[in-house]
């Protein structure tokens, strides 16, 4: 073998060797990955409190330099994660807004799998050529109040322009410091959109962020672009018909927009909504994947092997054409009038006051759901209250509720604390807006359907009691 020969050989075994170990790294990422998560972070909200004995024990490994680099509006300490002592930085946040805590359990998960012992050779592989930095939670104001703003009552995602927001402040100081070519900008999104034009829930939503009203793209996006099409790729056999792309048009207020015309390739990574998974995880996993790919992506430069049109064969997300509930084909008798059969569209508001409400009545047949209830050749009834203040003390036992729902109660008024409440089911107590004998707008959803053997169904706060069965159809949320 001539030298030249043994030259492109030991060049081939350490290219095969580095695709090899990329490899194994997603291979074990994925598979693996209960032994990254990190616990107690499976809630719908994530406090300051919740991360703080993480940063804690990050702050004993040596190969993580973990740093308070400031303060919000109310003065809670704003952390930075970093590895590597490469060149290239990429700059990797989460919770902008209070309320999306998603990615924030994302980025712990990551760095758990970062510094996980099995996987030096893979961090070994880029740790000299990128550097790595986390902010797991950018408005600790916000995620106390579980709120989308800051205590200023400012959304920080929409003070790139001003910078009025210390938080904002400090994002737009810590770009200009390290420089990143690469940012990763995490958010929730609402469980009410739609992949595409299909009847799936946007779990994962992208964007490379425009630069111009233009929406132009130059080589800083169209890198972004190349980024989220191989990122995507390594979730969309996990989450086919579930991955949408946000609309591309230009804010000059909002940091991804901004970052990308001040030359940094950003993705912007959405969780969104999944049958059954109140929490998120679904979404939190695919995070957690997708951060990985990219780490790997821009050390490798594997990103150049896609283009814009691999890109743009993610369909856009589509807003609210998933709704929570839908009550199909009810019949509505209301006195001497001619009866009428529609459709009730519920909000169970999951995510806000919890209190489920009619949204809209009617034609229902643009919208695909988490849950549906065929109510044919079933009778709308509104209900009636149980008054405990008239009635005195009750001891609510699940047989006990259902004789009560079956004689057609459906809440109760009074004094909460005459109720011992033993059942598992739905209790809707001391409701406001309820059901009236014309169903109407912003009602709560709590009413009963009835056939001709009586009352089949209660809809308590949204959630539907079989009262034959014994079953709940969809316990709030999933």
């Amino acid at each position: 073998m001539t030298n030249q020969l043994r030259v492109l050989f030991a060049i081939a075994c350490i290219g095969f060797i580095l695709v090899a170990a990329n490899i194994d790294a997603k291979t074990s990422a994925n598979v693996r990955y209960g032994k990254y998560l990190q616990p107690l972070l499976d809630k719908a909200e994530i406090s300051p409190s919740d991360i703080t004995p993480i940063i804690a024990t990050l702050q004993n490994k040596e190969i993580l330099k973990v740093e308070a680099i400031g303060h919000s509006f109310q003065g809670r300490k704003i952390h930075k994660i970093s590895i590597g002592s490469g060149k290239t930085h990429v700059l990797i946040w989460s919770q902008m807004h209070g309320d999306e805590p998603t990615a924030t359990a994302s980025i712990f998960d990551v760095l758990n799998y970062i510094t996980a012992d099995e996987n030096k050779t893979w961090r070994d592989n880029w740790s000299s050529k990128l550097t790595l930095h986390f902010v797991p939670m950018l408005n600790p104001d916000g995620a106390e109040q579980a709120s989308r703003f800051n205590a200023q009552g400012i959304d920080i995602n929409r003070d790139a322009s001003q910078l009025q927001t210390p938080e904002g402040q400090l994002l737009h100081k810590l770009v200009s410091t390290i420089k990143p070519s690469f940012g990763f900008n995490l958010h929730d999104q609402s469980r009410n959109y739609a992949a595409g034009d299909s009847d799936k829930t946007a779990t994962i939503s992208v964007l490379a962020p425009s630069f111009n009203y233009a929406k132009e793209v130059n080589d800083v996006r169209l890198r972004a672009m190349q980024v989220i099409a191989e990122t995507v790729s390594a979730i969309k056999p996990r989450l086919t018909g579930h991955i949408g792309r946000y609309d591309d048009s230009y804010s000059h207020r909002a940091f991804g927009d901004t970052l990308t015309r001040l030359g940094v390739s950003t993705v912007l990574i959405e969780s969104g909504g999944f049958p059954s998974d109140d929490n998120r995880q679904i979404a939190r996993k695919a995070t957690y994947l997708m951060l990985i790919a990219g780490i790997d992506s821009v050390h490798n430069k594997t990103y150049l092997k896609f283009n814009q049109k691999d890109y743009d064969k993610i369909p856009m997300n589509v807003e609210g054409k998933i709704k929570d509930l839908l009550v199909n084909n009810i019949t509505i008798n209301v006195g001497e009038k001619p009866s009428y059969t529609t459709n009730f569209i519920i909000d169970l508001a999951v995510y806000g006051s919890g209190k489920a409400k009619i949204i809209e009545i009617g034609d229902a047949s643009v919208y695909s759901s988490y849950h549906q209830l065929d109510a044919s050749n079933y009778q709308y009834i509104k209900g009636e209250a149980y008054d405990l203040d008239k009635e005195g003390p009750l001891t609510l036992s699940d047989s006990v509720y259902f004789r009560i729902l079956k004689q057609g109660i459906t809440h109760f008024i009074g004094d909460a604390t005459k109720l011992i409440n033993s059942s598992s089911f739905p209790v809707v107590l001391n409701p406001t807006n309820t059901a009236t004998e014309i169903p109407s707008l912003r009602q709560t959803a709590t009413f009963l359907l009835s056939d001709g053997r009586g009352i089949k169904f209660a809809v308590l706060n949204g959630q539907v009691l079989d009262l034959r069965t014994g079953q709940l159809l969809n316990p709030i949320g999933t």
